[in-house]
């Protein structure tokens, strides 16, 4: 039988009812207390991580070393409150993790639809930029072919040379500007990937730490008397 109270009194008549069968304590920090109103032993999540306390406890105890078995036991009530505190301070920072969880992923898809206009709007602008340089490049050559006809005058190449050396300028510069404006694109758009991506991978760390706290807390609360 696994008693699992702080009635002692009724451990004890069911121990002297029953005299064969044999009774477990079932709070780990009243293990001594169990033992003392007749208990033949124990069974408690805390002794899968401290099995040699409470077989050094039941020892003391048996051997009539009373004391020497309540300062064993004290020394365990202090690990568990060690272990409580723990998991109190994880919850905390688990909950302010959330807290500061939701305000990012509120933010941050408040403002997706309008970074992605911004995106959409950039692509626009460099799709008609670069229609524009080709065709100012096409009007480059058919400028260089016009100043190989023999035909033309001195004065009709200079002018037509000065009209090329002008366009030639503006084609490089458009040139620089295009490749600029896809830079920006670019990190514009990794800027938002990453951002979804780590807002995913807080989500997850949060996720794995909630599940390893519950399972803490299941595990102290199934051998602390609360």
């Amino acid at each position: 039988i696994k008693f699992t109270s702080n009635d002692f009194f009724t451990m004890e008549q069911v121990k002297s009812k029953f005299p064969n069968k044999l009774v477990y304590n079932g709070y780990d920090e009243m293990f001594l207390a169990g033992l003392s109103m007749g208990a033949d032993g124990g069974i408690g999540s805390t002794y899968n991580f401290m099995a040699d306390k409470f077989v050094k406890i039941k020892a003391l105890f048996e051997s009539g070393e009373i004391e020497k078995a309540q300062e064993e036991l004290d020394k365990q009530k202090e690990t568990l409150n060690d272990a409580k505190k723990q998991l109190e301070d994880g919850e905390a920072k688990l909950a302010q993790g959330e807290k500061e969880f939701k305000s990012a992923y509120n933010e941050f898809y408040a403002t997706k639809d309008e970074a992605l206009a911004k995106i959409e709007a950039a692509k626009n602008e460099l799709a008609t930029s670069e229609t524009q340089l080709n065709q100012l490049k096409t009007t480059i050559d058919q400028l260089k072919a016009s100043l190989t006809n023999e035909s033309l005058t001195d004065e009709q190449k200079a002018n037509l040379q000065t009209q090329l050396t002008t366009l030639e300028q503006q084609y490089s510069s458009g040139v620089v500007a295009l490749e600029a404006g896809k830079a920006e694109l670019t990190k514009n758009e990794q800027a938002l990937t990453s951002g979804e991506q780590q807002l995913l991978a807080t989500q997850k760390t949060l996720e794995a730490t909630r599940q390893e706290l519950t399972k803490q807390k299941a595990n102290l609360e199934s051998g602390i008397a609360t």
